[in-house]
């Protein structure tokens, strides 16, 4: 049996931000942010569209009360603003059900809409999917839109772009912005269709003229990048402030980005902090990554751990890869909060399913170590096998030292 002298345990300890603007659409992790579920912007825009009355009508009520399916849709819509009423989303949905199962297209999309958002039933794409497909095949168009964007992603149909293609047409037809959000998205991303970035920018901005913020989000990360258009910072700038001023929280966030990089070609940190503040406020999980940093290092405000952590942690609740190593490590190194391995141990294996090879690294350094669970040297020969074959170093270095050696002794 071969002996040899124990080599170091190569570890880090420092934080993660995003390297780009945090874009999560299906090329990279890495570049302004855009939409990974492609459009749902028609349920906002009929919400919007059919803002019921500001009081309750007793008429209304009683036509409700005795099956009149219209007005059954239009009280649902009063409890789902809060006009007149409290906001209710489980009774709005009460009433958008008992005027769907009659057959009302309108009602059928309004609820295949609360479904796919969890607005006052459970989240449930496939039931969603019926009542939008239910609703489609009667003709309305907002269906088509919200039924499209499923096909393109998968989400409780199976994906099929031609099909989706087909829909958002129809919907486009009629001048909804989701079915033009979509077909923007088709042409751009190369779904089902050859990339076609002229047509992809004409049909986001027939959807922004329609009041999509998002669409004026693409065509702000679009012109700012040059991403299948000649770069134009100004013509993005002007987008990209028109979506923030709607309150869009990713034009907000974009915003934060582009001041934080120098966009513009000078940093401007306040800018920065203050759009990363408003996207915040509204909980995007990107901006609260940022501002985390931001506070973290001291940059554009006075260095904060403490709120760093609560910022990360913020931002890893809601499934932020990136975030979750953060907190991990701010666990295991008791950064901004208390050690505690056991949680820190968590985190990582929460980023580390999601495919983070960083916070594989970090975990299997847990493992090796015995921190916060029993020692494990195969598990953690595993974990940096994976993180090596996506290029970490660290890991790569770690399985030579301690991996390698540990089979030839056996």
């Amino acid at each position: 049996m071969r002996s040899c002298t124990p080599r170091t345990l190569v570890v880090f300890t420092i934080f993660t931000s995003l390297s780009g603007f945090a874009q999560q659409d299906r090329q990279s992790n890495s570049g302004f942010h855009q939409e990974s579920s492609l459009h749902e912007m028609a349920a906002d825009n009929i919400l919007r569209d059919s803002t019921p009355a500001s009081s309750l009508s007793l008429n209304l009520i009683k036509a409700a009360d005795y099956g009149d399916p219209t007005a059954q849709t239009r009280l649902g819509l009063q409890y789902a603003f809060g006009n007149g009423v409290t906001r209710d989303d489980a009774t709005a949905a009460k009433w958008f059900l008992r005027a769907a199962a009659t057959g009302l297209p309108e009602a059928q999309f309004l609820l295949g809409y609360m479904y796919r958002t969890g607005r006052g039933v459970p989240r449930d794409n496939e039931r969603a999917a019926r009542w939008f497909q239910s609703a489609a095949n009667k003709g309305n168009p907002q269906a088509q839109a919200a039924l499209a964007s499923l096909h393109i992603d998968g989400v409780g149909v199976p994906t099929d772009y031609p099909l989706a293609m087909k829909l958002a047409k129809s919907a486009a037809k009629h001048h909804v912005a989701g079915g033009e959000y979509n077909l923007g998205s088709i042409y751009k991303y190369g779904l089902g269709v050859a990339p076609n970035f002229q047509e992809s920018v004409k049909w986001y901005e027939k959807a922004a003229e329609h009041g999509s913020l998002d669409a004026r989000v693409q065509l702000g990360t679009m012109y700012v990048t040059g991403d299948g258009v000649p770069k134009n910072t100004q013509e993005g700038l002007r987008w990209l402030m028109s979506a923030a001023e709607k309150g869009s929280p990713e034009a907000l966030y974009d915003l934060g980005y582009f001041y934080d990089r120098g966009g513009a070609g000078n940093v401007d940190l306040p800018q920065a902090v203050k759009y990363y503040q408003l996207a915040v406020d509204q909980s995007f999980g990107f901006a609260q990554l940022n501002l985390g940093n931001m506070y973290e290092l001291g940059r554009g405000v006075e260095k904060d751990v403490e709120k760093a952590f609560a910022l990360y942690k913020a931002a890893a609740e809601q499934g932020i890869a990136i975030a979750q190593e953060n907190v991990g490590t701010a666990y295991e190194w008791g950064l901004g909060t208390q050690q505690d391995y056991a949680s820190a141990l968590r985190w990582y294996q929460l980023a580390s399913e999601q495919g983070d090879s960083s916070a594989q690294t970090k975990l299997g350094i847990l493992y090796f170590k015995g921190k916060g669970v029993v020692a494990d040297q195969n598990q953690a020969c595993s974990l940096w096998s994976k993180a090596a074959g996506a290029g970490e170093t660290i890991a790569t270095q770690n399985l030579q030292n301690h991996c390698n050696l540990q089979s030839a002794a056996n």
